[in-house]
Protein backbone atom coordinates (compact mmCIF):
# COMPACT_ATOMS: atom_id res chain seq x y z
CA UNK A 1 0.00 0.00 0.00
CA UNK A 2 2.89 2.08 0.89
CA UNK A 3 4.36 1.40 -2.76
CA UNK A 4 1.22 1.89 -4.43
CA UNK A 5 0.30 5.66 -3.20
CA UNK A 6 2.80 7.22 -4.33
CA UNK A 7 2.17 5.32 -8.08
CA UNK A 8 -0.83 6.48 -8.17
CA UNK A 9 0.29 9.99 -7.71
CA UNK A 10 2.83 9.92 -10.20
CA UNK A 11 0.10 8.40 -12.59
CA UNK A 12 -2.54 11.36 -11.67
CA UNK A 13 0.45 14.24 -12.60
CA UNK A 14 1.12 12.32 -15.68
CA UNK A 15 -2.39 12.45 -17.14
CA UNK A 16 -3.52 16.14 -16.21
CA UNK A 17 -1.56 17.33 -19.31
CA UNK A 18 -3.51 15.38 -21.59
CA UNK A 19 -6.83 15.86 -19.79
CA UNK A 20 -5.71 19.74 -19.92
CA UNK A 21 -5.46 19.27 -23.72
CA UNK A 22 -8.84 17.82 -24.09
CA UNK A 23 -11.04 21.09 -22.82
CA UNK A 24 -11.01 23.13 -25.68
CA UNK A 25 -9.77 26.67 -24.79
CA UNK A 26 -11.89 29.75 -24.47
CA UNK A 27 -14.90 27.09 -23.13
CA UNK A 28 -16.71 29.44 -20.53
CA UNK A 29 -16.54 27.38 -16.98
CA UNK A 30 -19.64 26.21 -16.22
CA UNK A 31 -22.33 27.70 -13.61
CA UNK A 32 -21.90 25.90 -10.06
CA UNK A 33 -25.54 27.40 -8.80
CA UNK A 34 -28.30 27.16 -10.73
CA UNK A 35 -29.44 31.32 -10.75
CA UNK A 36 -26.11 31.76 -12.29
CA UNK A 37 -27.63 30.06 -15.51
CA UNK A 38 -30.33 32.61 -15.94
CA UNK A 39 -29.72 34.51 -18.63
CA UNK A 40 -29.05 38.49 -18.27
CA UNK A 41 -31.79 40.47 -18.05
CA UNK A 42 -31.34 43.93 -20.18
CA UNK A 43 -31.84 46.87 -17.67
CA UNK A 44 -33.35 49.91 -18.40
CA UNK A 45 -31.66 53.36 -17.97
CA UNK A 46 -33.06 55.08 -14.58
CA UNK A 47 -33.87 58.39 -15.42
CA UNK A 48 -33.17 60.70 -12.39
CA UNK A 49 -32.72 63.84 -11.83
CA UNK A 50 -32.81 67.34 -9.76
CA UNK A 51 -33.96 70.66 -10.16
CA UNK A 52 -32.60 73.85 -7.88
CA UNK A 53 -34.43 77.14 -7.23
CA UNK A 54 -33.64 80.29 -8.85
CA UNK A 55 -33.45 78.16 -11.93
CA UNK A 56 -35.58 76.78 -15.00
CA UNK A 57 -36.77 73.44 -14.55
CA UNK A 58 -37.09 70.99 -17.85
CA UNK A 59 -39.93 71.49 -20.46
CA UNK A 60 -42.06 68.72 -20.97
CA UNK A 61 -45.85 68.50 -22.42
CA UNK A 62 -48.50 65.81 -21.31
CA UNK A 63 -51.81 64.67 -21.58
CA UNK A 64 -54.28 66.39 -19.14
CA UNK A 65 -57.63 65.38 -17.42
CA UNK A 66 -59.10 68.03 -19.76
CA UNK A 67 -58.48 65.62 -23.21
CA UNK A 68 -55.74 68.11 -24.04
CA UNK A 69 -51.75 67.93 -24.18
CA UNK A 70 -49.75 70.86 -21.92
CA UNK A 71 -46.59 72.18 -22.12
CA UNK A 72 -45.18 73.59 -18.95
CA UNK A 73 -43.69 76.47 -21.54
CA UNK A 74 -47.19 77.54 -22.06
CA UNK A 75 -47.84 78.63 -18.66
CA UNK A 76 -45.27 80.51 -18.52
CA UNK A 77 -46.38 84.53 -17.78
CA UNK A 78 -48.64 82.79 -14.63
CA UNK A 79 -47.24 81.49 -11.52
CA UNK A 80 -47.68 77.82 -11.26
CA UNK A 81 -47.69 75.42 -8.17
CA UNK A 82 -47.27 71.70 -9.68
CA UNK A 83 -48.50 68.85 -7.11
CA UNK A 84 -46.94 65.81 -7.93
CA UNK A 85 -48.83 63.01 -6.41
CA UNK A 86 -48.01 59.01 -6.35
CA UNK A 87 -51.74 58.38 -6.72
CA UNK A 88 -54.61 60.47 -8.34
CA UNK A 89 -57.09 60.14 -4.97
CA UNK A 90 -54.32 61.71 -3.17
CA UNK A 91 -55.13 65.54 -5.25
CA UNK A 92 -58.65 65.44 -3.63
CA UNK A 93 -57.95 67.53 -0.88
CA UNK A 94 -56.53 70.61 -2.92
CA UNK A 95 -60.09 70.71 -4.54
CA UNK A 96 -60.57 72.70 -1.33
CA UNK A 97 -57.60 75.34 -1.91
CA UNK A 98 -58.08 75.98 -5.80
CA UNK A 99 -60.23 79.42 -5.15
CA UNK A 100 -57.36 80.55 -2.55
CA UNK A 101 -54.60 79.91 -5.16
CA UNK A 102 -56.51 81.54 -8.24
CA UNK A 103 -57.17 84.41 -6.15
CA UNK A 104 -53.14 84.58 -5.67
CA UNK A 105 -53.26 84.13 -9.60
CA UNK A 106 -51.78 80.51 -8.56
CA UNK A 107 -52.24 77.84 -11.42
CA UNK A 108 -52.39 74.94 -9.75
CA UNK A 109 -51.34 71.48 -11.95
CA UNK A 110 -51.86 67.98 -10.54
CA UNK A 111 -49.41 65.44 -12.10
CA UNK A 112 -49.46 61.44 -11.30
CA UNK A 113 -48.49 57.98 -12.56
CA UNK A 114 -51.58 57.21 -14.33
CA UNK A 115 -52.92 56.92 -18.25
CA UNK A 116 -54.83 60.16 -19.29
CA UNK A 117 -58.30 57.82 -20.12
CA UNK A 118 -58.29 56.66 -16.23
CA UNK A 119 -57.72 60.42 -15.38
CA UNK A 120 -60.17 61.64 -17.46
CA UNK A 121 -62.97 59.77 -16.20
CA UNK A 122 -61.83 60.12 -12.48
CA UNK A 123 -61.62 64.28 -12.50
CA UNK A 124 -65.25 64.30 -14.66
CA UNK A 125 -66.63 62.19 -11.82
CA UNK A 126 -64.59 64.07 -9.35
CA UNK A 127 -65.51 67.49 -10.83
CA UNK A 128 -62.04 68.54 -10.13
CA UNK A 129 -61.52 71.82 -10.66
CA UNK A 130 -57.88 71.84 -11.88
CA UNK A 131 -56.38 69.91 -14.73
CA UNK A 132 -53.96 66.72 -14.10
CA UNK A 133 -51.42 65.28 -15.84
CA UNK A 134 -50.90 62.29 -16.47
CA UNK A 135 -47.14 60.78 -16.38
CA UNK A 136 -47.78 57.16 -16.73
CA UNK A 137 -44.34 56.37 -16.91
CA UNK A 138 -42.87 58.34 -14.29
CA UNK A 139 -40.39 59.97 -16.56
CA UNK A 140 -41.29 63.43 -15.43
CA UNK A 141 -41.29 62.41 -11.86
CA UNK A 142 -38.04 61.60 -11.94
CA UNK A 143 -36.92 64.43 -14.37
CA UNK A 144 -37.66 66.40 -11.11
CA UNK A 145 -36.71 64.15 -8.78
CA UNK A 146 -39.19 62.96 -7.31
CA UNK A 147 -39.84 59.26 -8.47
CA UNK A 148 -38.45 56.41 -5.97
CA UNK A 149 -36.99 53.79 -8.64
CA UNK A 150 -37.18 50.83 -5.74
CA UNK A 151 -40.97 51.10 -5.71
CA UNK A 152 -41.53 52.08 -9.66
CA UNK A 153 -44.11 55.30 -8.27
CA UNK A 154 -43.63 58.80 -8.19
CA UNK A 155 -43.07 60.60 -4.85
CA UNK A 156 -45.34 63.45 -3.47
CA UNK A 157 -43.97 67.02 -3.71
CA UNK A 158 -44.70 70.32 -4.75
CA UNK A 159 -43.41 72.82 -7.08
CA UNK A 160 -43.82 76.35 -7.23
CA UNK A 161 -42.86 78.36 -10.45
CA UNK A 162 -42.88 82.05 -10.87
CA UNK A 163 -44.27 83.67 -14.27
CA UNK A 164 -40.98 83.46 -16.17
CA UNK A 165 -40.69 79.70 -15.32
CA UNK A 166 -38.12 80.00 -12.87
CA UNK A 167 -38.38 77.63 -9.74
CA UNK A 168 -38.80 79.35 -6.79
CA UNK A 169 -40.14 76.64 -4.09
CA UNK A 170 -39.37 72.58 -4.09
CA UNK A 171 -41.08 70.56 -1.49
CA UNK A 172 -40.97 67.09 -0.59
CA UNK A 173 -43.03 64.94 0.93
CA UNK A 174 -47.27 64.94 1.90
CA UNK A 175 -48.08 68.76 2.66
CA UNK A 176 -51.38 70.16 4.16
CA UNK A 177 -53.37 71.71 1.57
CA UNK A 178 -53.92 75.19 3.40
CA UNK A 179 -50.06 75.19 4.13
CA UNK A 180 -49.56 74.78 0.11
CA UNK A 181 -51.59 78.44 0.00
CA UNK A 182 -49.50 79.97 2.46
CA UNK A 183 -46.00 78.86 1.07
CA UNK A 184 -47.09 80.03 -2.43
CA UNK A 185 -48.57 83.28 -1.21
CA UNK A 186 -44.40 83.18 0.56
CA UNK A 187 -43.12 82.58 -2.97
CA UNK A 188 -44.78 85.54 -4.51
CA UNK A 189 -44.24 88.25 -1.59
CA UNK A 190 -40.26 87.13 -1.74
CA UNK A 191 -40.06 87.15 -5.29
CA UNK A 192 -41.77 90.92 -5.43
CA UNK A 193 -39.95 92.12 -2.19
CA UNK A 194 -36.74 91.36 -4.40
CA UNK A 195 -38.10 92.92 -7.47
CA UNK A 196 -38.49 96.34 -6.23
Amino acid sequence: MRVLAPSLLILACACLPALAQEIPKGTPPRPSRPEARAPLQPTRPRLSANIVVGEKPPNFELHTSRGRDLALSSLRGEWVLLRFARDRRELRPLRSIQQDLAALEVTLIGLCRDNPQGLRSFARREAFPFEIMADPTGEISALYGLYDHTTSSSRNGCIVLDREGIVRLILQGETEPATLVELARYAINERRARTR
